[in-house]
């Protein structure tokens, strides 16, 4: 609608289905009215109601030697510890996911809340060379864990992004939109162009993080989701670098790829794997946050991980090979990017309610046996 001389525009398909056609409908009209001068106020559009059943993992359960997965988790929602000091991870167990990678959740423990410092990776063509296949850096882990899942599945990840984004790799989802297609249909450039492309935890806008407390005992949920960011890169005299914006078209293909991103993880199953790569740089932000210091997740960040590990056969690996640059018309356009696992958690998202309160009753539960919904 258009309120004002401001045009208000949302793509239903940002709503991943958790909206019909009538409630959008309705939004539109809300908008249009208060634009008009006919109603004032806000417009709120809440979200969908949400029912998860939640599956507690002891933390003292995954340092034994035999442990390899964070037990049968395949997200991660949160934390709770008891009175008595004993932690558990928080989580739900999808039908037909593979449980979480422990190394991942470890890689987390040791950079995120023992460091306090951030993975990331990134895949970008040799300099001069842009026709090279990418040279691959790493960074924001200890040296030992520069060859583990955690850095693997993000590269992974990033490598799919990129061929997406390319138009190397076609997917289903008619909301996707390559950047080559973008281009092509719509601006094609006349000069050559970069773009930075990178996959990172998605930073909400509000309350992400609900927690509960009763005594020394407390209860955390949060919400976990990626998201693809960009920025428009130039030719300096040291070099390519960033210029803090983003290219209208660069834009668009991002944000279709963030808001399809769940839909894409059958087709591309490696975008899951990151999105808890994610949800562990997230929880032990949050627990560096609040100064957890139990000895069991010091004990847990220094377990030892497999190195060299070969991933599913679904994900790319070393040596990568050039998927660009794209070119349109003749002209080249450069893409870069990478990973960055910066879970950002805001005092202001976190919301004290008693809701997570069945979690402190039920914190003694089996590993093997789900909450109840909430």
């Amino acid at each position: 609608p258009k309120a004002g001389g401001v045009w208000v525009s949302f793509d239903p398909g940002s709503f991943d289905g958790e909206r019909d056609e009538a409630s959008l409908a309705a939004f539109t009209d809300a908008l249009r009215r208060v634009g008009a001068g006919e109603a004032s106020g806000a417009v709120v559009l809440p979200p969908a109601a949400r029912r998860e059943a939640l599956v507690l993992v002891p933390l003292s359960s995954l340092v034994v030697p035999t442990a390899t997965t964070v037990g049968a988790l395949t997200r991660v929602r949160g934390y709770v510890k008891t009175t008595a000091g004993a932690l558990y991870v928080v989580g739900v167990v999808e039908p037909g996911a593979e449980p979480i990678d422990l190394d991942v959740l470890v890689v987390a423990l040791r950079a995120v809340w023992r460091d306090g410092t951030v993975p990331f990776v990134s895949l970008d063509p040799p300099p001069g060379d842009p026709l090279g296949d990418p040279v691959v850096r790493l960074g924001g882990v200890p040296e030992d864990a520069k060859d583990s899942a955690f850095l693997r599945i993000l590269l992974a990840a990033d490598y799919r992004m990129k061929e997406i984004l390319l138009g190397s790799r076609a997917v289903q989802d008619p909301h996707v939109r390559s950047l080559a297609s973008l281009l092509k249909e719509r601006n094609p450039p006349v000069r050559e162009v970069a773009n930075r492309f990178w996959l990172a935890p998605l930073s909400a806008i509000g309350a992400d993080v609900l927690e509960t407390r009763r005594g020394d005992a407390t209860a955390v949920w949060f919400q976990s989701r990626s998201q693809v960011l960009t920025e428009q890169m130039l030719e300096g005299p040291t070099g390519i670098g960033g210029t803090g914006e983003s290219d209208p078209l660069a834009r668009e293909a991002a944000e279709r790829m963030t808001a399809a991103w769940a839909r894409l993880w059958p087709e591309v199953p490696v975008f899951r794997r990151a999105g808890t790569a994610f949800d562990c740089a997230k929880l032990c932000t949050l627990l560096r946050l609040r100064g957890e210091r139990a000895p069991v997740l010091a004990e847990l960040a220094g377990r030892e991980i497999a190195h060299g590990r070969a991933g599913p056969k679904d994900e790319p690996a070393p040596p990568f090979r050039a998927v660009g640059p794209l070119e349109v018309e003749g002209t080249p356009h450069l893409v870069f990017g990478g990973a960055r696992a910066k879970a950002r958690v805001r005092q202001a998202g976190i919301v004290r309610t008693d809701r997570l309160a069945g979690l402190l009753d039920l914190s003694l539960i089996h590993i093997s046996e789900p909450t109840r919904p909430y």
